[in-house]
Protein backbone atom coordinates (compact mmCIF):
# COMPACT_ATOMS: atom_id res chain seq x y z
CA UNK A 1 0.00 0.00 0.00
CA UNK A 2 1.35 3.41 -0.99
CA UNK A 3 2.09 6.01 1.69
CA UNK A 4 1.10 8.80 -0.71
CA UNK A 5 -2.55 9.85 -0.53
CA UNK A 6 -4.66 9.27 -3.63
CA UNK A 7 -7.48 11.44 -4.99
CA UNK A 8 -10.11 9.81 -2.78
CA UNK A 9 -7.95 10.29 0.33
CA UNK A 10 -7.47 13.97 -0.50
CA UNK A 11 -11.18 14.54 -1.08
CA UNK A 12 -12.16 12.71 2.10
CA UNK A 13 -9.79 14.95 4.08
CA UNK A 14 -11.47 18.15 2.83
CA UNK A 15 -13.79 20.07 5.11
CA UNK A 16 -15.77 23.30 5.11
CA UNK A 17 -13.84 25.88 7.14
CA UNK A 18 -17.04 27.62 8.26
CA UNK A 19 -18.95 24.56 9.44
CA UNK A 20 -16.16 22.04 10.01
CA UNK A 21 -18.18 19.41 8.12
CA UNK A 22 -16.71 17.08 5.52
CA UNK A 23 -18.23 16.00 2.21
CA UNK A 24 -21.24 13.72 2.37
CA UNK A 25 -21.25 10.59 0.19
CA UNK A 26 -23.26 12.25 -2.59
CA UNK A 27 -20.86 15.19 -2.91
CA UNK A 28 -17.85 12.88 -2.67
CA UNK A 29 -19.20 10.75 -5.56
CA UNK A 30 -19.89 13.89 -7.60
CA UNK A 31 -16.32 15.17 -7.09
CA UNK A 32 -14.77 11.82 -8.04
CA UNK A 33 -17.04 11.66 -11.10
CA UNK A 34 -15.93 15.15 -12.13
CA UNK A 35 -12.23 14.32 -11.80
CA UNK A 36 -12.45 10.92 -13.47
CA UNK A 37 -14.75 11.75 -16.38
CA UNK A 38 -15.13 15.46 -16.94
CA UNK A 39 -11.49 16.18 -16.06
CA UNK A 40 -10.33 13.63 -18.62
CA UNK A 41 -12.40 15.20 -21.40
CA UNK A 42 -11.41 18.79 -20.65
CA UNK A 43 -7.71 17.88 -20.52
CA UNK A 44 -7.77 16.12 -23.88
CA UNK A 45 -9.80 18.91 -25.51
CA UNK A 46 -7.42 21.54 -24.14
CA UNK A 47 -4.40 19.64 -25.44
CA UNK A 48 -5.99 19.25 -28.86
CA UNK A 49 -6.68 23.00 -29.18
CA UNK A 50 -3.16 23.87 -28.04
CA UNK A 51 -1.68 21.54 -30.66
CA UNK A 52 -4.02 23.06 -33.25
CA UNK A 53 -2.78 26.57 -32.44
CA UNK A 54 0.85 25.42 -32.56
CA UNK A 55 0.25 23.87 -35.99
CA UNK A 56 -1.17 27.22 -37.14
CA UNK A 57 1.75 29.16 -35.61
CA UNK A 58 5.03 27.31 -36.30
CA UNK A 59 7.03 30.31 -35.07
CA UNK A 60 5.47 29.92 -31.63
CA UNK A 61 6.08 26.16 -31.69
CA UNK A 62 9.75 26.87 -32.45
CA UNK A 63 9.99 29.29 -29.50
CA UNK A 64 8.65 26.51 -27.26
CA UNK A 65 11.25 24.06 -28.64
CA UNK A 66 14.02 26.56 -27.88
CA UNK A 67 12.72 27.15 -24.37
CA UNK A 68 12.57 23.40 -23.72
CA UNK A 69 16.15 22.95 -24.98
CA UNK A 70 17.33 25.80 -22.76
CA UNK A 71 15.62 24.50 -19.62
CA UNK A 72 16.26 20.78 -20.13
CA UNK A 73 19.89 21.14 -21.31
CA UNK A 74 21.28 17.58 -21.43
CA UNK A 75 18.72 16.15 -19.01
CA UNK A 76 15.85 13.93 -20.02
CA UNK A 77 14.16 14.03 -16.60
CA UNK A 78 11.21 16.43 -16.42
CA UNK A 79 10.52 17.89 -12.99
CA UNK A 80 7.94 20.36 -11.68
CA UNK A 81 10.76 22.86 -11.14
CA UNK A 82 11.86 22.60 -14.77
CA UNK A 83 8.30 22.89 -15.97
CA UNK A 84 7.86 26.04 -13.87
CA UNK A 85 10.85 27.57 -15.69
CA UNK A 86 9.08 27.20 -19.03
CA UNK A 87 7.26 30.53 -18.84
CA UNK A 88 6.56 30.87 -22.56
CA UNK A 89 5.05 27.37 -22.70
CA UNK A 90 2.81 28.37 -19.79
CA UNK A 91 1.75 31.50 -21.67
CA UNK A 92 0.91 29.41 -24.75
CA UNK A 93 -1.28 27.13 -22.66
CA UNK A 94 -3.00 30.10 -20.99
CA UNK A 95 -3.71 31.70 -24.36
CA UNK A 96 -5.00 28.43 -25.81
CA UNK A 97 -7.35 28.06 -22.83
CA UNK A 98 -8.49 31.65 -23.24
CA UNK A 99 -9.39 31.13 -26.90
CA UNK A 100 -10.67 27.57 -26.60
CA UNK A 101 -12.10 27.11 -23.14
CA UNK A 102 -12.99 23.46 -22.53
CA UNK A 103 -16.02 24.67 -20.58
CA UNK A 104 -18.07 27.35 -22.30
CA UNK A 105 -20.15 28.23 -19.24
CA UNK A 106 -19.64 28.30 -15.48
CA UNK A 107 -22.80 27.60 -13.51
CA UNK A 108 -23.24 28.33 -9.81
CA UNK A 109 -26.13 28.42 -7.38
CA UNK A 110 -26.35 31.59 -5.29
CA UNK A 111 -25.91 30.73 -1.61
CA UNK A 112 -27.35 34.07 -0.50
CA UNK A 113 -29.25 37.05 -1.90
CA UNK A 114 -26.98 39.39 -3.82
CA UNK A 115 -26.89 42.09 -6.50
CA UNK A 116 -24.66 41.65 -9.56
CA UNK A 117 -24.45 44.41 -12.13
CA UNK A 118 -27.64 45.95 -10.81
CA UNK A 119 -29.59 42.67 -11.04
CA UNK A 120 -31.02 41.11 -7.90
CA UNK A 121 -29.93 37.50 -7.50
CA UNK A 122 -32.08 35.58 -5.00
CA UNK A 123 -30.64 32.81 -2.86
CA UNK A 124 -30.92 29.51 -4.73
CA UNK A 125 -30.92 31.13 -8.20
CA UNK A 126 -28.87 29.49 -10.94
CA UNK A 127 -26.23 31.93 -12.19
CA UNK A 128 -24.44 31.22 -15.48
CA UNK A 129 -21.35 33.01 -16.77
CA UNK A 130 -20.58 32.67 -20.46
CA UNK A 131 -16.82 32.07 -20.50
CA UNK A 132 -16.47 32.87 -24.21
CA UNK A 133 -18.25 36.20 -23.73
CA UNK A 134 -15.47 37.22 -21.35
CA UNK A 135 -12.60 35.59 -23.23
CA UNK A 136 -13.53 37.22 -26.55
CA UNK A 137 -14.55 40.60 -25.18
CA UNK A 138 -12.61 43.61 -26.55
CA UNK A 139 -13.46 45.23 -23.22
CA UNK A 140 -10.97 42.88 -21.54
CA UNK A 141 -8.65 41.80 -24.36
CA UNK A 142 -6.80 43.69 -27.07
CA UNK A 143 -7.41 41.88 -30.39
CA UNK A 144 -9.39 39.14 -28.58
CA UNK A 145 -9.61 36.70 -31.52
CA UNK A 146 -5.84 36.60 -32.10
CA UNK A 147 -3.64 33.84 -30.68
CA UNK A 148 -1.08 35.90 -28.79
CA UNK A 149 0.71 34.15 -25.91
CA UNK A 150 2.79 37.27 -25.32
CA UNK A 151 -0.26 38.95 -23.80
CA UNK A 152 0.61 37.07 -20.59
CA UNK A 153 3.85 38.37 -19.12
CA UNK A 154 6.22 36.24 -17.04
CA UNK A 155 4.73 37.51 -13.79
CA UNK A 156 1.34 36.02 -14.64
CA UNK A 157 -0.07 39.51 -15.09
CA UNK A 158 -2.46 39.78 -18.00
CA UNK A 159 -1.67 42.35 -20.65
CA UNK A 160 -5.15 42.88 -22.08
Amino acid sequence: MSSKPDLLDLLMDQYDEETGSSMDDELLRAQVFTFMLAGHETTSVSMMWTLYELARHPDIAEKIREEIKLVMKDSSEMTWAKLAEMKFLGNVIKESLRLHSPASVAIRIANKNDVIGGYEIPEGAVVALGIDAVHYSPKYWKDPHAFNPQRFDENGKIEA
